[in-house]
């Protein structure tokens, strides 16, 4: 009953880790092993003429002039491209190495709607998440232990650490999913009667993943690809309630995980 339930985690934070990019820390061995090797492969079969690439090098490259035609934002927002943008960096990627923060996704997913929280605080951590408004299940590791919890039901059970490290080495590793998306647009834009700045990124396989900021903090993401686009609403807060660390007191012990997620 474990392994079950450590997938249906895993399925929440890929939700997340795939607006990153799609590098996730839980991507499989073999599939890496296999990409380096045709990489290796592919370099060993090309040869490039060393003047032919000096010339590709020094092209110019005028995005500036695209997104002034684009956008009224500010000329600190438009000069803003490659690597990680300021808003992404100021309001996700440095909340989250603080190791201290607040995490909410809304999203559908293959037609299958979720809603997850993240509470992390240091090596503690809580991550619930709602599956098509009807499971609710918590899992809380603290102090080197780990707890399976229904809301719900109120009941809780202690299960292996060892079931879940892979998602709690995918919390700690948040920020490293950012490293190797490249901006490509920063603009000022008004939806749905609001106006966001929206910093546009395109990861190595070429999907592209829109974060839209709002008041100091992002609101949601757009993600593309594959010619589909996605919608996922996302909170990055600083601010943590500490009391959603522990099993509350109410809650019932039972021994078989099972009877938890049965409620």
């Amino acid at each position: 009953m474990k392994k079950p339930i450590a997938a249906v985690l895993l399925f929440a934070l890929l939700l997340f880790t795939s607006a990153c990019g799609g590098n996730s820390a839980l991507e499989n061995e073999s599939e890496t092993e296999s990409a380096s090797q045709s990489t290796r492969e592919t370099e060993s079969e090309t040869t490039l003429d060393e003047e032919t690439t000096e010339k590709t090098q020094t092209l110019p490259l005028d995005t500036t002039s695209k997104i002034e035609s684009k956008t009224n934002a500010p000329e600190t927002e438009k000069q803003n491209t490659g690597g990680i943008g300021e808003y992404l960096q100021k309001y996700v990627i440095d909340v989250i190495e603080t190791g201290r923060y607040t995490m909410t996704v809304q999203a559908v997913s293959s037609g299958l709607k979720m809603d997850y929280v993240g509470v992390i605080s240091g090596e503690n951590t809580m991550q619930e998440m709602n599956m098509l408004g009807v499971m609710t299940i918590r899992l809380i590791s603290k102090d080197g232990n780990c707890f399976l919890l229904s809301p719900k039901g109120k009941k809780y059970t202690e299960i292996s650490f060892d079931e879940f490290e892979k998602q709690l080495k995918t919390i700690k590793n948040f920020s490293l999913e950012f490293k190797e998306l490249t901006l490509t647009d920063t603009a000022t834009v008004e939806k749905s009667n609001k106006e966001y700045v929206v910093e546009t990124y395109k990861n190595p396989k070429g999907s592209i993943s829109k974060y839209y900021f709002r008041n100091n903090s992002l609101e949601f993401i757009e993600l593309t690809e594959g010619g589909k686009t996605e919608e996922r609403k996302y909170t990055i807060s600083p601010e943590i309630d500490e009391s959603r660390l522990s099993v509350p007191s109410d809650y019932k012990r039972v021994d078989n995980p099972g009877d938890v997620l049965l409620g």
